[in-house]
């Protein structure tokens, strides 16, 4: 054995009194340096670094910062809590964000008194403790929510007693949903909105959504109650107990300001979303999370990087069009950066000359056949014929929900006035760092053909080929292109 180790004995020494006077003297202190921190206007949050939880108060710290000085620290998300009664398809919704978000969101380890079923491991599935245990850690306030359920009954006792019920308790541990959000995933909690109350009551700051079933379809909501797996039997008690709860996520209660003793009222959930189509009620569920944690769902998932994305007064939920056209002259490398940004944008690529091949001779259409005859004597497809075609693929849901980026056209003055006609507007869009007078080259003064554009009111993309490289700016409208046409003309 080394001589120089240390051995620690099995139990630790007993305190001498001078010992115990200065742990005593220690302790006054600390609560002297305690006194007045809740004390209103002195501080604006009190902050407790645990030994075995240091990260929770750094999470609590930024927090804090983000409050006041929201853009020097991005905060920790706040947690979700999702409500619905079942026949809402609220587990649709959450499904699809999961599988475009699976590193965003998390679910904090709950607390348990059954016993593990075979698989489950303790510190993963869940945390199993005795009951005594659960009660100790839910009276000294660790618990976010509790829950007692009956999972039987145990043996007859006698007349009075009966059949004594058989119960588990589950709790979420406060210190599990901090980790998860400290860690930068947006920690979830479902429940119901008695539980959702509760947890607003006590001055959870969280988001909280709850999604409605369809109250006035009670063919489509007794759909929804078959797909779940419940009788028709069932079906009026599930109803009513819908009712009420969307009567409940509704209302207004008293809730604590700051986790201090002053109230305020407020409605229990932040978002209840009605029952519409689930792309669109999937659209305002991520713009809710969007609004409350940028982090997790980026804007650019609900909106797109179009014309919605700033613009409120065109958008419809559901869709996330960037619409972008890029035309140019032969060889100014209009295809390459079109192709590119329908990759990188993820929308559908549209280009016009594959449009009219495959109407005229890969499947034919009548559109297509007569300007066949054009295409066999090299003659110039008429404007009108093209404009059919394009009108007819950017009219499809694809392009409709998702946008289309736009090679070759318009190139004159009679496309892009028939495009704005029918009602295609291109977004305002800007790539590249060098700006291209086009107005100008449209208009003859700057001596030389123009070389390429695309956009709508505000901005116009611009294609060219500077030192061998492909520059996408931004100069101009698209009125403005029509409008220099018609002076060059």
């Amino acid at each position: 054995m080394d001589e120089d180790a240390v051995t620690l004995p099995e139990e630790p020494p007993e305190l001498t009194d001078e010992q115990k006077e200065e742990i005593a003297e220690r302790l006054d202190k600390i609560s002297r340096a305690m006194t007045g921190c809740d004390e209103d206007g002195l501080f604006t949050d009190v902050i407790v670094s645990l030994d075995d939880a240091p990260e929770l108060a750094y999470g609590d710290l930024k927090s804090a910062i983000a409050r006041i000085h929201p853009k020097l620290v991005v905060p920790p998300p706040k947690p979700l809590v999702i409500s619905g009664p079942l026949g809402s398809r609220k587990e649709d919704v959450f499904e699809a964000l999961l599988q475009e978000f699976p590193e965003s969101f998390g679910f904090p380890l709950a607390t348990t008194t059954r016993t593990p079923e075979p698989g489950e491991i303790d510190g993963v599935h869940y945390r199993f403790v005795d009951k005594e245990t659960f009660e100790s850690e839910a009276e000294d306030g660790k618990f976010l929510e509790c829950t007692e359920v009956i999972v039987g009954y145990g043996e007859w006792v006698d007349e009075d007693v009966g059949n004594p019920p058989i119960t588990v308790m589950y709790g979420t541990p406060f210190s599990e949903v901090k980790k998860l959000s400290v860690s930068g995933k947006m920690p979830v909690l479902e429940t119901d909105a008695a539980g959702a109350a509760a947890m607003r009551a006590a001055g959870l700051d969280a988001l909280f959504v709850f999604f409605a079933h369809p109250a006035h379809d009670t063919r489509e909501h007794e759909r929804n109650l078959a797909d779940a797996g419940e009788s028709p039997e069932a079906f009026r008690d599930r109803t009513l107990e819908a009712q009420a709860e969307l009567k409940a996520a509704n209302e207004m209660i008293e809730c604590s300001k700051d986790g201090t003793s002053d109230t305020v009222t407020e409605r229990v959930y932040d978002c209840v979303f009605e029952y519409e189509p689930h792309r669109a009620r999937y659209a305002r569920f991520k713009e809710a999370i969007s609004d409350a944690a940028p982090t997790a769902v980026p804007p650019r998932s609900v909106w797109g990087f179009g014309r919605a994305r700033w613009d409120p007064s065109v958008r419809v939920y559901g869709n996330k069009p960037t619409r972008v056209a890029v035309v140019g002259a032969a060889a100014s490398g209009k295809s390459t950066v079109a192709q590119r940004l329908a990759k990188a944008l993820d929308v559908p690529y549209v280009y016009p000359g594959a449009l009219l091949r495959d109407a005229a001779y890969d499947n034919p259409t009548e559109l297509g056949i007569e300007a066949k005859r054009y295409l066999d004597s090299t003659k110039t497809v008429p404007d009108d014929f093209m404009m059919t075609l394009v009108a007819d693929r950017l009219s499809r849901d694809d392009c409709v929900v998702r946008g289309w980026i736009l090679d070759g056209f318009p190139h004159n003055h009679y496309q892009a006035t028939a495009l704005l006609d029918a009602g295609f507007e291109v977004d305002s869009y800007q790539y590249g760092d060098e700006r291209i007078s086009l107005v100008a080259r449209l208009a003859g003064t700057g001596g030389k053909k123009p070389i390429c554009f695309g956009g709508h009111t505000d901005v116009v993309g611009v294609v060219a080929r500077t030192s061998g490289k492909l520059i996408l700016g931004a100069v101009c409208s698209l009125q403005d292109v029509i409008n220099a046409t018609q002076v060059q003309r």
